[in-house]
């Protein structure tokens, strides 16, 4: 019996493909995964096919090993940031490779899963549909408690309030982190109230002129380096110091002011005198 590889494009006996060490290694592989998130994978590897020749068995062993951990883990980690990657994100990602490849704006073939993890950085979850028990897709958004509350800090922040804004942006971000301690996602807005207290009480003068970007890379540092939630207390501590105002140019003095300093000058000097 012949079967032809989705993703390699090469034929060959089912025998010969148990018995084939890579071969087997990939069935291991693909058996990690679900059925529709392996008809997207399967399809997204074909990007890394040459025209020329098929892709090797180990080839597509060894690119699905790559991102199977990923792909279990529900995360991804870019530029030492980390995005939340469930699978719906995977079967989108994979999706729009494909399609980025039909519309001329991916070459191929591939040669690293780069644009793969550029692409699941955007990943919104609303960009993804419902599977349901049936196959077939519904257009409603999969739901979460998460979502539920970071889109209640979203609404929260939308007042105008440029500290509520940042704030709740930075803890939006920090709540997709596997952090110790982390709050439940529906008292994401308490936390927020907190946060925002705190820094007040810390100074209220803040401005969003000098303080916005320094807050936004605090929060980035925090998302960066910690392995706990932290506390206001701990942004305070990273936030960078606050650049210095530029001097107010004055206009150069005229030859009448400058006659009036002298005058008022050599008055002083003959009352000391």
């Amino acid at each position: 019996m012949k079967i032809r590889c989705p993703a390699c494009g090469s034929s060959i006996s089912l025998d010969s493909l148990i018995g084939h060490d890579d071969a087997r290694e990939l069935i291991i592989e693909l058996f990690k995964i679900s059925d529709d998130l392996t008809r997207s994978a399967l399809r997204y590897l074909a990007l890394f096919r040459p025209d020329s020749k098929d892709l090797s068995f180990a080839r597509v062993s060894k690119l699905l090993g790559q991102i199977i951990p990923d792909i279990q883990g529900g995360q991804i980690i870019r530029n030492r940031q980390t995005f939340t990657a469930p699978r719906e994100a995977w079967i989108w990602a994979f999706d729009k490779c494909v399609e980025a490849r039909d519309l001329g704006k991916l070459k191929t073939p591939l040669s690293t899963h780069g644009f793969l993890y550029e692409t699941l950085k955007f990943y919104q979850p609303s960009l993804s549909p419902i599977i349901n028990n049936n196959s077939s897709v519904t257009s409603q958004p999969v739901n979460s408690k998460l979502r539920q509350g970071v889109a209640a800090l979203a609404n929260w922040a939308e007042d105008g309030d440029f500290l509520k804004a940042v704030v709740g942006a930075g803890l939006a971000k920090l709540s997709v982190l596997n952090l110790a301690n982390k709050p439940a996602a529906l008292d994401l807005i308490a936390v927020a109230n907190i946060w925002r207290e705190e820094l007040l009480n810390h100074r209220s003068d803040w401005q969003i002129d000098l303080d916005k970007k320094r807050i936004e890379k605090a929060f980035q540092y925090l998302g960066s380096h910690a392995e706990k939630w932290p506390n206001p207390k701990d942004l305070i501590q990273v936030l960078n110091p606050r650049p210095t105002q530029p001097k107010l140019d004055r206009p150069p003095l005229t030859q009448e002011q400058k006659e009036a300093a002298r005058r008022k000058l050599d008055e002083l000097k003959n009352r000391i005198g």
